[in-house]
């Protein structure tokens, strides 16, 4: 088991928060928010918000914080203090600050293909599944449902989309809490947060997250401080864990003690 980032590494938090030009990158379900029944009842922990107010507001020329989520960043924005910067729809849309966001790249031929898979949602949503269309991916939520008819959707929903691999179609379908979606395959947060350390000169990375999505970022950044939040351990490429979005929080305000 991998060590408890408070309770056994706390020195490790430490390190983070006095090296230089240091980028801190979290997700946001799972991790600065607790799962709720629907996306659109997940809402940020309030300690976590808190202390997010605080960091920023305390943060030097030498110091990032940000958020690289699954949901769009016009949705982020709703839910998130103000931030150096955002990454949205699991790498594909970037902002920093308060500005526009743009797209890492044209999505064109796997908008194509999510447009055929609309046309294939009837059966997913018969056994029960809820539909999250995010225009430049698709994404099935199962949450609530007995297990048969959420494994049938989600079965479903990944034959669907390995049929449009097979013809030559540029997506994915990635697991994720009682959820999959079909992206793009130039999609992933580990290439949207490279292009924002490089364009804003981070030497140190702090990566958080819950899910598989996650598991890319701390696979391609082995040696950054990469912590998963999960309540029952499992594999993982992380380095740290912590429990809860709750202890987030309480990472997160260690943090401002330490700034």
């Amino acid at each position: 088991m991998i060590p408890h980032l408070l309770d056994e590494a706390s020195q490790e938090l430490e390190a983070f928060a006095r090296a230089p030009r240091r980028m801190l990158v979290l997700d946001y379900d799972g991790t600065l928010a607790p799962f709720a029944q629907t996306p659109g009842t997940a809402r940020i922990d309030p300690s976590a918000a808190q202390a997010l107010e605080r960091l920023m507001a305390r943060a030097d020329a030498e110091t990032w914080i940000g958020v690289a989520s699954g949901r769009r960043i016009d949705d982020l924005r709703h839910r998130l203090p103000p931030l150096h910067f955002l990454i949205g729809l699991h790498g594909l849309e970037v902002a920093f600050g308060e500005g526009p966001y743009r797209l890492r790249f044209d999505p064109a031929v796997s908008d194509q293909a999510l447009e055929r898979l609309r046309k294939r949602l009837g059966a997913i949503v018969r056994h029960g599944a809820r539909v999250e269309d995010k225009q430049h991916s698709i994404a099935v939520h199962v949450r609530g449902l007995d297990p048969a008819p959420a494994a049938a959707a989600v079965l479903a929903f990944e034959e669907a989309v390995e049929e449009e691999r097979r013809a030559g179609a540029p997506l994915e379908c990635m697991r994720g809490h009682l959820v999959v979606e079909a992206r793009p395959v130039q999609a992933g947060k580990h290439r949207a947060i490279e292009e924002v350390r490089a364009a804003l000169g981070a030497a140190t990375l702090g990566i958080m997250g819950d899910d598989l999505t996650d598991e890319e970022a701390f696979r391609a950044f082995p040696s950054a401080l990469t912590v998963v939040v999960m309540s029952t351990p499992r594999p993982t490429a992380a380095r740290f864990y912590l429990r809860s979005p709750q202890e987030t929080a309480v990472m997160l305000a260690r943090l401002v003690e330490l700034h």
